[in-house]
């Protein structure tokens, strides 16, 4: 399920290299950075105890979920970065900012949330 998950985002990624999409009337489509995101969090859930548990023989602990995990997260956000998107510098400041699309604001939020998902292991 992970594997298929992780390859539909690799494939997305590498077809939406270099698109960009008209505010006014895309707005909301899938964006490399997006596709990079939700990859991460994918991954970050397949190395979580719900699906990597320590105490199962069947399904034995694999301490390179983590890592996989990591790098997804840090490559989105050197996507965003490289995209021209930053973080905002507080979640509370999310819903005080005015003038930025919806989508971006999501996006920011997600990956923010991943790093420091990551960050905090």
């Amino acid at each position: 399920m992970f594997a298929q998950i992780v390859k539909d985002c690799d494939s997305a990624m590498a077809n939406l290299q270099g698109v960009t999409w008209s505010d006014g009337t895309e707005r909301g489509k899938l964006t490399r950075t997006a596709a990079a995101a939700l990859k991460g969090k994918a991954l970050l859930l397949w190395a979580s105890p719900q699906f990597n548990p320590t105490d199962n023989s069947a399904h034995p602990y694999d301490a390179s979920r983590w890592q996989a995990a990591f790098d997804a997260c840090k490559a989105a956000y050197d996507i965003a970065l490289a995209d021209g998107k930053s973080l905002m510098s507080s979640y509370e400041s999310i819903f005080r900012t005015e003038e930025l699309p919806i989508q971006r604001l999501l996006l920011y939020a997600l990956i923010r949330h991943l790093w420091q998902s990551v960050v905090t292991m």
